[in-house]
């Protein structure tokens, strides 16, 4: 087999029973019943167990079954998919068991089922076995980001339920319910057709990351040129400022941004050559003298005060010296008078006198003493002589040890201020390489390289060669090419249908781009809404599918050899007909579509059709035959009878 089919549906009740529906491989299986038995359920547990968003299997069903099930079939390999019937107002139970295997063990009941994963998990393993890539199409909202291909995407090539398959309006089941299901069919139906292989898809999402990547590279190296521009004034600013304290060499210039920027990170990496502690000795000894500073002044200062008394008591003594001469002089009178003389007479003549005079005695006392006080000046004299000079030799010995004292703290304090220079030197160089570095971190993003020019180049080059390669034209041809292909095969088979004879000379035209059907007449191109009729929209449906069917087969694609069309005989019987004979004049017409059904599975490697019919041909023994299931009074139908309708406790 070169498709999957289908072996089984299945349907657990509650109460841990289990049905079974039972289809002949890559055959026409045909169920018919009346209605209301189940039919249509079929299809609706088909799109259900394959991972539909909701459950809209009939609730007469869901109701009376916890689990429902498919086993799918491709020659040895099997792979069985249950799902957990949703229960109450809930829209779906993602809860699924799957196994794989040659000859699987299908639980008998429902207690023999659990959760193994969840739905999406299990059909990714049924997506590996159909062979469906893990590749990513382009998004069909440029909003949205892309998605993957999965077993989703097939389900319109598989089922026709009796409103679809006489639609006037849509080809595929389920393609209207939203546009953006539509959309993802259109996308996807190129891969389906054999117009990309799963290699060109990784081409492509290599072409959709190198065209962004390029368009980053260009706009940062565009970006870069514009804002190297306006950095160049900066970085030469900098780089003067650098070349002012030294940490550039004034005849280093350069006049491009790339230049500059190196000169700038070599002077990044300078670093102070003097030691950290460099001044503690001198600050030690500079503290040392200001206080010897201080002891000497204030020695000078006491010696200053001792010399100003000195002199001071000098100049008292010089001055009561000359005071007391004076004083002698004027008293010297009294040497005229003899010392022994009598005092009863005149000191002058001699004569006697009437009483002794006071006056001589007491001039003579004053002369005498002030004899002494001269003695006593003129001894004491070199004596304050000496004390001033002493106190000078020692003022001056202090001026002197002060004077050198000043000098040494001269000295410190001028080496001190050129080692304060220094260190004021590199602290403005510090704070100019801090500048540089700052710069330097915003500027790295925006230089222009040759490493940068070639990686550009490289990736223009390589997006060049991928668009040559997966040029929209190429792809466009191809699909082209896939269309002229399913128009003639369903053009051929639409000759053995019923079919409106004026347009029955015209071509079947299916366009893939927008998944519209038509008639090619020689005035125009019809669409099938125009052309009218559910017999011919039956017709076009059938003629498109089976076509699309035969190139699936060709091209080996993942999709499985399913079809299952409901109700083929509706253009010819009311939707609630119960089981009827064919046996009216539109009998032969609807039995060309079972003739051509039998013809296309007997051609076809793999194709099985499953139809689910009101209609029965009692004298057509290939239709007798590959009817399976006949659900009328007295047989039971899909859901048997006595199943519960809720969780037997």
């Amino acid at each position: 087999m070169r498709r999957w089919n289908l072996r089984k549906i299945i349907l657990y009740s509650h109460d841990d029973r289990r049905r079974d529906v039972d289809l002949d491989l890559e055959s026409v299986n045909i169920i018919t019943g009346k209605s209301h038995t189940g039919k249509s359920a079929l299809v609706e547990i088909i799109n259900y167990v394959m991972g539909a968003s909701e459950c809209h299997i009939p609730s007469f069903v869901r109701d009376a079954t916890s689990w429902t099930g498919l086993l799918w079939v491709r020659d040895e390999t099997q792979f069985l998919v249950c799902r957990k019937t949703p229960t109450g107002a809930r829209k779906a139970d993602n809860s699924a068991y799957f196994d794989v295997g040659s000859e699987l063990e299908i639980p008998a009941g429902q207690s023999g089922l659990y959760r193994k994963a969840d739905i999406d998990t299990a059909l990714h393993q049924f997506e590996r076995l159909l062979g469906i890539p893990e590749v990513e199409v382009d998004p069909y909202s440029p909003a949205r980001p892309k998605e993957p291909i999965t077993v989703r995407h097939v389900m319109p090539y598989l089922l026709q339920d009796d409103s679809t398959i006489i639609d006037k309006g849509k080809l595929f089941w389920s393609s209207d319910e939203q546009d953006e299901k539509r959309v993802a069919i259109i996308n996807r139906l190129p891969f389906f057709l054999g117009v990309y292989d799963p290699a060109t898809i990784e081409l492509e999402g290599e072409l959709r990351r190198l065209r962004r990547d390029l368009a980053i590279r260009e706009k940062q190296a565009l970006e870069a040129q514009q804002i190297a521009g306006r950095e160049v004034s900066r970085a030469q600013a900098l780089l003067a400022e650098a070349q002012t304290v030294g940490l550039i060499e004034a005849s280093q210039a350069e006049t491009d941004l790339a230049g500059i920027i190196g000169l700038l990170r070599a002077a990044n990496t300078w670093e102070s050559t003097e030691p950290s502690d460099r001044g503690e000795g001198q600050n030690s000894n500079l503290s040392t003298l200001y206080d010897r500073k201080f002891e000497l002044e204030t020695q000078a200062s006491e010696l200053r005060s001792r010399l100003n008394s000195a002199e001071q008591l000098g100049s008292i003594r010089q001055r009561f010296g000359e005071n007391a001469i004076s004083q002698r002089n004027r008293l010297a009178a009294v040497e005229i008078v003899p010392t022994q003389a009598s005092l009863v007479a005149c000191p002058t003549c001699a004569q006697p006198l009437e009483r002794v005079s006071e006056s001589v005695q007491s001039v003579r006392k004053v002369y005498e003493r002030v004899q002494r006080e001269l003695g006593d000046v003129e001894r004491q004299r070199p004596l304050v002589a000496r004390a001033s000079e002493e106190v000078r030799e020692q003022l001056s010995a202090v001026r002197l040890e002060l004077e050198r004292t000043k000098q040494q703290i001269r000295a410190i304090v001028q080496e001190d201020e050129q080692a304060r220079q220094r260190l004021d030197l590199d602290q403005r160089r510090y704070r100019v390489i801090g500048r540089i570095s700052l710069y330097l971190d915003t500027v790295a993003d925006v230089e222009v390289t040759t490493n940068q020019d070639e990686e550009v180049a490289g990736l223009r080059s390589r997006v060049a060669e991928l668009e040559e390669q997966l040029s929209s034209q190429t792809k466009a041809e191809l699909l082209q090419e896939k269309r002229l292909l399913i128009s003639g095969i369903a053009t051929e088979i639409l000759q053995h249908l019923p079919f409106d004879e004026r347009y029955r000379g015209g071509s079947v035209d299916f366009n893939p781009k927008d998944l519209s059907v038509g008639v090619i007449t020689s005035k125009r191109r019809e669409s099938m809404r125009n052309i009218g009729s559910d017999e011919n929209y039956l017709s076009l449906h059938l003629s498109v599918m089976l076509a699309l069917h035969r190139l699936f087969t060709d091209l080996e694609s993942p999709v499985p050899g399913l079809l299952v069309l409901d109700q083929l005989s509706r253009p010819y019987f009311p939707e609630d007909t119960e089981e009827v004979e064919v046996i009216s004049q539109d009998r032969v017409s609807l039995k060309r579509y079972f003739d051509l059904l039998f013809s296309e599975v007997a051609e076809q490697e793999s194709l099985q059709i499953l139809v689910l019919e009101h209609a029965y041909f009692t004298d057509d023994e290939a239709f007798k035959n590959a009817t399976k299931e006949r659900w009328i009074e007295g047989r039971p139908f899909l859901v048997p009878a006595d199943w519960p309708d809720e969780p037997v406790s």
